[in-house]
């Protein structure tokens, strides 16, 4: 009797020793430490961080929770000291490129890409970033801190630079992933002035390697326009991706090309064809007198994307 009494006991204390993992894991306490934190994070329905009274959080799309993807990666908050956090703070100078900004509400939805730090009390200059290493998830990743569901990099206009200034700070910036935030586990940059200390010349950037984003909140439809000078022809390639599957721009209604010479829209004679784009031959274009000329892609009244080539960038 007295050894089914003691198996007994034993018994009940692994049923308590099971309910005190269950409050751990799904209450909050305390008492978590650190790796069974970052164990939470790696749970299928997500988990809840938090951070030390001397530390303050960086959060994900999803704030202070860690989610998993499909792919078996996750997304998890992480914390830093008081003393060396820090903030990053977005906004998009369009310039004179009017057809940036949405006419119902007024807001910027593309352009020139300026950031400052704010750290405690102290709010650092405006500054841009340089797009060596730049790749769409980070566009994404800026766009998401301004408002928006999704981004992609696009061409620097003169238009766009119109009445823009400031120094580039940031350089090489680029995410793992297409649904992050800008200060995340899964983006990395490097300031400009360490690239330059590192790399000298190699890091240099200009006016035109200024990073420049478009955000959007439907991705559906994928739009990248590119301007290829040869000595024969001028083509606007047009590549098109509707939810991943690629297609020719050909195959969508309603889809029209404009010209524009200096920012005066020009007709221009050109031909289309699904594999190249529109082109234009060359000898139509050494007739005219222009120092740039832009290739903006429409579906309705909707402008879906666009390059510009200046004779001095050709080289």
């Amino acid at each position: 009797d007295d050894k089914d009494g003691e198996e007994d006991d034993e018994d009940h204390e692994d049923e308590d020793d099971g309910e005190d993992e269950n409050n751990d894991h799904y209450e909050g306490d305390e008492a978590m430490d650190e790796d069974e934190k970052k164990f939470l994070g790696m749970m299928p329905v997500g988990a809840r961080y938090v951070c030390d009274e001397d530390y303050m959080m960086h959060q994900t799309t999803k704030e202070e929770w860690g989610w998993c993807r499909k792919d078996g990666s996750f997304s998890i908050p992480h914390c830093e000291h008081k003393d060396d956090y820090y903030k990053l703070e977005f906004r998009l100078h369009h310039g004179r490129e009017k057809k940036l900004v949405d006419k119902q509400s007024g807001k910027t939805f593309g352009g020139l890409v300026q950031v400052r730090e704010i750290k405690g009390d102290h709010m650092g200059e405006w500054q841009y970033g340089c797009n060596d290493g730049f790749n769409d998830n980070a566009a994404g990743a800026i766009c998401r801190s301004l408002g928006f569901k999704h981004g992609a990099g696009m061409p620097v206009t003169k238009k766009m630079q119109s009445g823009s200034s400031g120094q580039f700070g940031w350089t090489h910036f680029h995410c793992k992933q297409d649904d992050t935030l800008p200060v995340s586990l899964d983006c990395e940059g490097t300031r400009y002035q360490d690239a330059m200390e590192e790399y000298g010349m190699k890091a240099k950037c200009f006016d035109f390697d200024k990073i420049a984003v478009k955000c959007f909140n439907h991705k559906v439809l994928t739009v990248e326009v590119e301007l290829i000078m040869t000595t024969r022809s001028l083509t606007c390639a047009v590549k098109v991706a509707k939810k991943g599957m690629a297609m020719h721009v050909g195959q969508f209604e309603n889809v029209s090309v404009v010209w524009k010479l200096d920012d005066e829209e020009t007709e221009l004679n050109h031909k289309y064809n699904k594999r190249k784009g529109y082109t234009v031959r060359a000898r139509e274009l050494n007739k005219m007198n222009f120092e740039c000329i832009t290739c903006e892609v429409y579906m309705g009244d909707t402008m879906l994307a666009m390059d510009e080539m200046c004779k001095d960038q050709e080289d």
